[in-house]
């Protein structure tokens, strides 16, 4: 028949010469929507996805300085390593505990990175609490730190009892702006006597 042809076996019909279906107009049409609202969806969902990363420009939250931070310095770097509260007799201490005080002792690593010596000053530290500062009692006695060199230094302070130590502030003798580091809880504080040379008591 004129009319019929065959399609994968099965008799279909043949629509005459020179005339389209009128299908196949409609899913070109029906298709370029679907695209484009397609697309226009994907672009809300981009816009709008909470899991996208923060752009460059967005700020990002700033964590204080803690214990075993490195602070960089005009001659290197320094970190604040370790705090404990002072037991036993007071003598041992070095440094004047009047009743219902707290002495403790902070213990800071220096990283002298210049090709020169440096020389240590204690007045480059101190405690900052609520309206209210104090100044190191005691501190270890050290020759000028050799060039390239790495030392450990003792600072002890009278404080008042408190759950929440105070900062230790720095500052930097070649700069303006001191660095306040974080000492932590005091409750958590591991003790040490200097007269038997034990922790613990």
């Amino acid at each position: 028949m004129a009319a019929e042809g065959h399609m994968n076996g099965f008799p279909a019909s043949v629509p005459p010469a020179g005339r389209r279906p009128r299908m196949s107009s409609w899913a070109a049409v029906v298709a370029a929507w679907a695209i484009a609202l397609t697309g226009g969806v994907l672009g809300v969902v981009a816009l709008t996805d909470s899991s996208a990363p923060p752009s460059p420009s967005s700020p990002q939250p700033v964590r204080g300085l803690g214990l075993g931070d490195r602070v960089v310095t005009s001659f290197g770097t320094l970190s604040v390593d370790t705090v404990q509260k002072l037991v036993g007799p007071t003598g041992a201490m070095h440094v004047a505990v009047p009743p219902g005080q707290l002495p403790v002792q902070v213990f800071v690593t220096l990283n002298n990175l210049q090709r020169r010596p440096l020389v240590f000053n204690e007045k480059w530290f101190r405690l900052i609490g609520p309206g209210t500062s104090y100044t190191v009692g005691w501190s270890t006695k050290i020759p000028p730190l050799e060039a390239l060199s790495t030392r450990r230094v003792l600072l002890r302070f009278v404080i008042p009892p408190g759950n929440h130590l105070p900062r230790l502030e720095y500052r930097d003798p070649a700069r303006n702006a001191p660095v306040r580091v974080e000492l932590g809880d005091a409750r958590s504080l591991v003790t040490f006597n200097p007269a038997t040379h034990l922790h613990g008591g």
